[in-house]
């Protein structure tokens, strides 16, 4: 029987079957050997960090460690579209002000000043606004596009307007608001939009929380986790200890200048963490002024 078993085994094992069989463990073993390549060479670090042969760590692997970690994942406020007003600071080239020339960075949250080589233009700044880059103020004859109505929600869960809402025209007796287009900044209610962390803004809180962890919750760690988290754009101005109360008032400010993803984000995950660590501080912003030199390093800031 062991003869008869062989000798039909032996007809069929060749050809194609004695290859597949010999490469059976290379495809079986693939999605291993990748994972092994993706474990040798992976760094926390995310896409902008790696260098060479490094490679991100992803973001199941990034949830995965926050979990792991003890890290949250906290809803913020962002409300980087909301408002129609926003303050620029002071921007004076040639001994000229021309801080009234700013479009606002919807991305990155931020002021670029445009039309500042003479101060007289033929056409008005707005004809240089668009959806990324936007005017706050509208020019005396310009046209609405559509009308919002008195009352009602016009904002998606993610920030954006609701279109299905715009009326071609106001309604009588209502104080229907005019909307110009996506080129300008737009009002919005007062509460703000809520948003979970990026993963990328995950992969920073971590690295924060670690350092906090390792270092202990101090002035020192909070001045740290800043530049983890708001790298050169949030600063600590002063810091005003109450002795008899074992407590702090710590004044901050935000260059409003600096272009950055996530800006607000990274602000209130700095807040949020420092109260969480720190609960015996109080944090209050204040309005600074922040001069650069023509490399982007910071050569003054000032309280306004």
């Amino acid at each position: 029987m062991s003869k008869k078993f062989f000798r039909f085994m032996r007809g069929e094992l060749n050809g194609y079957y004695l290859t597949a069989l010999n490469t059976s463990c290379n495809k079986a073993s693939e999605s291993l050997e990748k994972m092994f390549s993706y474990f040798q060479r992976m760094v926390f670090k995310n896409d902008t960090e790696t260098q060479g042969n490094e490679v991100p760590i992803a973001t199941s692997d990034l949830k995965g460690l926050s979990v792991f970690s003890g890290t949250f994942s906290p809803y913020v406020w962002q409300d980087s579209l909301n408002g129609s007003v926003r303050f620029t600071t002071s921007h004076i080239v040639d001994e000229h002000e021309y801080s009234e020339r700013g479009l606002y960075f919807v991305e990155n949250e931020a002021f670029s000043f445009v039309r500042t080589t003479q101060q007289e233009y033929a056409t008005d700044i707005n004809t240089m606004a668009t959806k990324e880059a936007r005017s706050t103020l509208v020019e005396k004859d310009r046209q609405p596009v559509g009308y919002f109505p008195e009352g009602e929600n016009i904002i998606n869960d993610d920030g954006s307007l609701d279109f299905s809402k715009l009326l071609s025209s106001p309604r009588a007796g209502h104080a229907d608001s005019p909307f110009y287009g996506e080129e300008f900044l737009y009002l919005a209610e007062e509460t703000p939009v809520v948003a979970l962390l990026s993963s990328e803004m995950l992969l920073y809180l971590i690295r924060a929380m670690q350092w906090v962890r390792y270092n202990g919750a101090s002035i020192a760690s909070m001045v740290e986790f800043s530049k983890i988290l708001c790298p050169n754009f949030l600063f600590i101005t002063n810091i005003d200890w109450n002795s008899r109360y074992a407590s702090a008032t710590v004044d901050y400010g935000i260059d409003e200048n600096y272009e950055i993803q996530d800006k607000l984000m990274r602000e209130q995950t700095f807040v949020l963490l420092a109260q969480k660590k720190l609960p015996q501080f109080t944090f209050n912003k204040v309005n600074i002024i922040v001069e650069r030199d023509e490399n982007g390093k910071v050569t003054s800031t000032t309280v306004q």
